[in-house]
């Protein structure tokens, strides 16, 4: 009767081990990581490698986003560049000047993206080069100290992508857009005194500015916002198909280039 009694607590003790041997080994099977500045309590309990998951894949779609972007407009500022240089086979000879400057001036689209390009892309590629470099291969992969330092890589990768598409979409580069398609309304009024392509170039050209701001990636911002909270949910945009118009200007000789994102 006591060798039953003893049974219980001696099976009881067994499972208790059991189950804590269980916990620790599900425990160590994560690592913490302090959260980045800014960030909750809810990120640095969360596990490291889901974090850089998380940044990992951010950074990638932004980088996908980023570059049909930069290829989306430089096609429209050299599509429209190339279209107003071929009207200056069929305009009268006193307009092939203005026709030309005003080709011209679309090269400022793909030149303004080349000149300051997203950082999005060469940060995403950074990242999975220092990634390789330190990756640890064997059982259980890397962790503790070393995982802690590909993470701390990864988020301030990610937090300087998120500066830079922050910095492109700013109330400056609004500002800016206005007053350069001002000065550009203003240099084809003084110099080629025609109304009606004031009105139009200068209109078009806030359109044009205007459309490539707010079309500007910022998906690593608002992930970043996510990310210090905790909330690891992947939402970041599917790179987005581009369609091509090509019709003609409605006012005045010309052509239009339309992109639908």
């Amino acid at each position: 009767m006591r060798g039953g009694a003893s049974g219980v607590p001696h099976a009881l003790a067994l499972a208790a081990a059991l189950a804590v041997t269980s916990f620790a080994g599900g425990a160590r099977g994560e690592t913490r990581c302090d959260a980045i500045l800014g960030g909750s309590r809810a990120l640095s309990d969360a596990d490291a490698d889901a974090r850089l998951t998380f940044v990992r894949e951010t950074m990638r779609a932004q980088a996908s986003y980023a570059k049909t972007w930069t290829w989306a407009w430089s096609a429209i500022g050299f599509g429209l560049a190339a279209g107003q240089y071929g009207l200056m086979a069929i305009v009268p000879a006193h307009e092939r000047f203005e026709q030309a400057f005003e080709g011209t001036a679309a090269l400022y689209i793909p030149a303004a993206i080349a000149l300051q390009p997203l950082r999005v892309r060469g940060d995403d590629e950074r990242l999975e080069e220092f990634l390789t470099e330190t990756e640890v291969e064997g059982p259980g992969g890397s962790h503790g100290g070393a995982t802690c330092l590909r993470l701390a890589r990864a988020e301030e990768l990610l937090a300087s992508s998120a500066a830079d598409e922050a910095l492109h979409t700013n109330w400056f580069q609004h500002t800016l857009t206005i007053v350069l398609s001002g000065a550009y309304a203003a240099v084809l009024g003084v110099a080629f005194k025609n109304v009606a392509n004031v009105i139009v170039n200068g209109g078009g050209a806030v359109i044009l500015g205007e459309a490539q701001l707010l079309t500007t990636p910022t998906g690593a911002v608002s992930a970043l916002e996510r990310y210090q909270k905790g909330d690891l949910t992947m939402v970041a945009p599917t790179p987005p198909r581009v369609s091509w118009t090509l019709a003609p200007l409605g006012v005045g000789p010309g052509l239009a280039i339309v992109a639908r994102f």
